[in-house]
């Protein structure tokens, strides 16, 4: 990035003291008016030194116009004045181009500083090869839009807007509240052309939305010609659509960056969130041959050099978005390159800034990676046919990607390096889960190995995609994967059904619920929490807890929470590091849902039972607990039951609190129990599978107050007999004091069965980490 960003802040500066203009022109038909029309007011701010502000009334009707004005001083052109005499403008201006030449709405050339605001452009139709319908920007100083539209204009490039720096120092600025729409650019550009300068996009509230281009960029084109451009995408948009929504062109239906033809300088956009917590969505784009969401294409050239096309991405949601080719994200390639270089790829930068590129400074404005959720996501992007790729890689292409949520993905492949050599794939602590593809998830087909190539998965957790072919890697080159938690049963690690497999496999750390895996690999059951509601943190009982050495070059997980941490009570295996993409922090909860706050789950039901939220005695108030009812000729019955895998040996204390009432008359009460069943061996993908070692019973109640027992259930775990694949199965039970046989008289309906309640199960041990999650340390 050049040393520009300072200059925004002082371009800011400059936009707002424009108020404080050297003259001020009004346009509108009253005597009270300057000017009877904004081609003659412009012509009067040219001529006139200082910075001037043109207002234009509302509540006239201006059309067929094409304004425009070559100036090196400052002029804002400032609608919604409702007359020439008003103090404060209130709505926005309509200037339609309709029934003029074919020709801009506004051009705005030299280096001056221009601002448009309160308007609605529309209706401009640059004629041929002309450029910008709505508005056209060429020169050396700023333009910056705010609060306004730019909405169904058409031209060759840039049917909404187009920019185009002459100097180092020019600059787009969208500022807050602007809607580009339902314009057409029969090139490029739809929605913007940013060429040869910086375009800043961060202020909230705007949105460039529904807009086409023929061949590349439908929202956006950013491309570099005789000066480096960058494009800085930070706005939150509108609604809930993220700041380029439902745009499409040929290539790059969301956006296109591209190094410019002979210019030798990189093209790069950033997109980032500014709020932290809430990722910036690039979303439900269209592209009908390539880059649904993004694409990126370089020039390669022997004489100017390399012309590289960049993305850095930060806190994105790359969503809904398709293309038949790289339905998210197409990285190109162009192989006219330097001699003995053959090719410049595009290069994605997920989160991520590795050493050694020549990438711009990331914008002050974006957001951290939040805490607690992934960092970016790619999801629900289609290529809608079965050869596509989500993400697909030309020859000399590098994606890097760290922290990223890749869910509910549709097409032929979920990444796919193609070309002869030099495509690099890295990413870590990253989640592939629920994706459909019809062949393998990442495949690499690349013929040469001699530019170092490589495929390196650190950290991953893929678990739950539907895959067409019988395994989930087809890798032709050198591939590392270490310290990842794979569970797709039937699958095995690299197909053999869909391509040539070769190059050198260093595979470390690996567990995978598939028996006859590669040497490096090892046969485990993932034990999420609960991988069917999308969480893929282990629980604590799961082998991938501790269990390889840690890597320095990745400190945090999918969730930026620190690696590594070592569990109390959990025997590390060849080291403190969790396998997959999350980091386990705490040994508790071992039973999962203890309180019932929302739902059952994690509850198997045995009998009849539901949640009751009107009884709660643990957890939130109004939380609930389960509620089971049992018929009055039943004496014992249990009605749920959770199965626990045991993190290591130890002696645990199950406990609870529970209700009856229903309570006959007579002795002996009803009673609400937990049952337990300890297994040291229920097999790696079992928990309450075969005869259990141990059993026992915890009485919770005998009244209809809530109670818990004075004493816990202890059950002792030695060393001798732990394995990974222990387990406790804990049963919630509702015992029957007085059992009441059918008879034909009918009295037993009318005692009724007991009923019991449950809430606050938990299984604690003599290593209980909870106090340290309250922060009494």
């Amino acid at each position: 990035m050049r040393s520009t960003i300072p200059a925004l802040t002082l371009v800011a500066a400059l936009a707002t003291a424009l108020p404080v203009s050297a003259a001020t022109f009004t346009v509108g038909p009253g005597g009270d008016c300057t000017h009877p029309n904004l081609q003659a007011a412009l012509d009067s701010a040219a001529a006139n030194s200082g910075a001037d502000e043109v207002r234009i009334v509302r509540t006239a009707t201006w059309t067929g116009i094409q304004v425009s004005t070559d100036t090196n001083q400052d002029v804002a052109i400032v609608g919604g004045w409702a007359a020439c005499s008003s103090q404060q403008p209130t709505g926005k201006t309509t200037l339609d181009g309709t029934g003029g030449q074919a020709r801009s709405v506004v051009a705005l050339r030299g280096n001056g500083n221009f601002t448009l605001r309160n308007l609605e452009i529309t209706g401009g139709d640059q004629a041929g090869d002309d450029d910008g319908g709505g508005v056209h920007f060429q020169g050396g100083g700023i333009l910056r839009i705010e609060d306004s539209e730019i909405a169904e204009n058409e031209a060759e490039d840039g049917g909404g807007i187009y920019a185009q720096g002459t100097t180092t120092t020019a600059e787009l600025i969208i500022g807050a509240n602007v809607t580009v729409a339902n314009n057409v650019a029969h090139r490029h550009g739809g929605g913007i052309v940013a060429q040869s300068l910086e375009m800043t996009m961060t202020a909230p509230g705007s949105i460039l939305i529904a807009n086409t281009a023929g061949d590349s960029g439908g929202g956006l084109m950013v491309v570099s010609g005789d000066f480096v451009s960058y494009a800085y995408i930070g706005s939150n948009g509108v609604l809930d659509l993220g700041p380029v929504y439902g745009n499409q062109a040929a290539k790059g239906g969301g956006i296109a960056v591209i190094g410019g033809v002979n210019s030798g300088r990189r093209a790069e956009v950033q997109v980032f969130s500014t709020t932290p917590g809430v990722p910036l969505r690039i979303r439900g784009n269209f592209a009908s041959q390539r880059g649904g969401g993004i694409d990126l294409q370089p020039d390669g050239d022997e004489l100017d050099g390399n012309a590289y096309a960049v993305a850095q991405l930060r806190h994105v949601a790359i969503e809904d978005n398709s293309a038949p080719v790289g339905a998210a994200i197409n990285l190109s390639y162009d192989n006219s390159g330097i001699v003995g270089e053959l090719a410049v790829g595009g290069w994605v930068f997920f989160n991520i800034a590795p050493a050694g590129f020549p990438l711009g400074s990331l914008h002050p404005a974006a957001a951290p990676c939040p805490f607690g959720a992934p960092c970016g996501y790619i999801r629900y992007n289609r290529t809608n046919n079965t050869t596509g790729a989500v993400v697909h890689f030309s020859e000399r292409a590098q994606f890097y990607g760290s922290r990223i949520a890749i869910e509910g993905n549709e097409g032929g492949w979920l990444m796919y390096l193609s070309g002869e050599e030099g495509t690099s794939l890295q990413l870590d602590n990253s989640l592939m889960a629920g994706n459909t593809v019809q062949n393998a998830l990442i495949r690499d087909d690349q013929d040469e190995d001699s530019l170092g190539q490589l495929v390196g998965l650190y950290y991953l957790t893929i678990a739950g995609n539907t895959i067409g072919a019988n395994g989930v890697l087809s890798i032709n080159e050198d591939i590392e994967i270490t310290r990842s938690l794979i569970d797709q049963p039937g699958k095995a690690l690299f197909a053999t059904d869909v391509g040539a497999s070769g190059g050198t496999r260093d595979i470390q750390h690996v567990l995978m619920n598939q028996p006859g895996g590669p040497a490096g690999t090892t046969l485990a059951a993932p034990r999420f929490v609960d991988a069917a509601r999308g969480d893929y943190m282990p629980r604590a009982g799961s082998l991938a807890v501790d269990y390889a050495p840690a890597l320095a070059a990745f400190p945090v997980d999918l969730y930026s929470h620190t690696r590594t941490v070592d569990l109390p009570l959990n025997p590390n295996d060849a080291g403190a590091s969790d396998v997959g993409a999350l980091e386990r922090e705490y040994l508790q909860p071992l039973v999962l849902n203890p309180d019932f706050d929302v739902d059952l789950n994690q509850w198997e039901q045995l009998a009849p039972s539901s949640r009751d939220a009107t009884q709660n005695v643990s957890g939130p108030a109004g939380s609930g607990s389960v509620l089971a009812t049992i018929a009055s000729d039943q004496v014992r019955v249990a009605v749920r039951r959770q199965c626990v895998h045991l993190p290591g040996p130890g002696l645990y204390a199950l406990d609870g609190f529970g209700r009856v009432t229903g309570v006959a008359p007579f002795a002996p009460p009803n009673r609400a129990w937990l049952d337990w069943e300890l297994r040291y061996n229920a097999g790696y993908n079992g928990c309450s599978n075969g005869t259990p070692a141990a059993t026992g019973s915890l009485q919770l109640a005998s009244t209809s107050t809530w109670t818990t027992p004075a004493v816990p259930a202890f059950i002792n775990v030695p060393a001798a007999n732990w394995g990974a694949n222990a387990s406790l199965t804990v049963y919630l039970v509702v015992q029957n004091g007085s059992p009441v046989a059918p008879g034909g008289d009918g009295t037993n309906a009318v005692l009724g069965g007991p009923s019991g309640w449950f809430d606050g199960i938990t299984l604690r041990t003599d290593f209980d980490d909870t106090i340290f999650r309250d922060d009494f340390e």
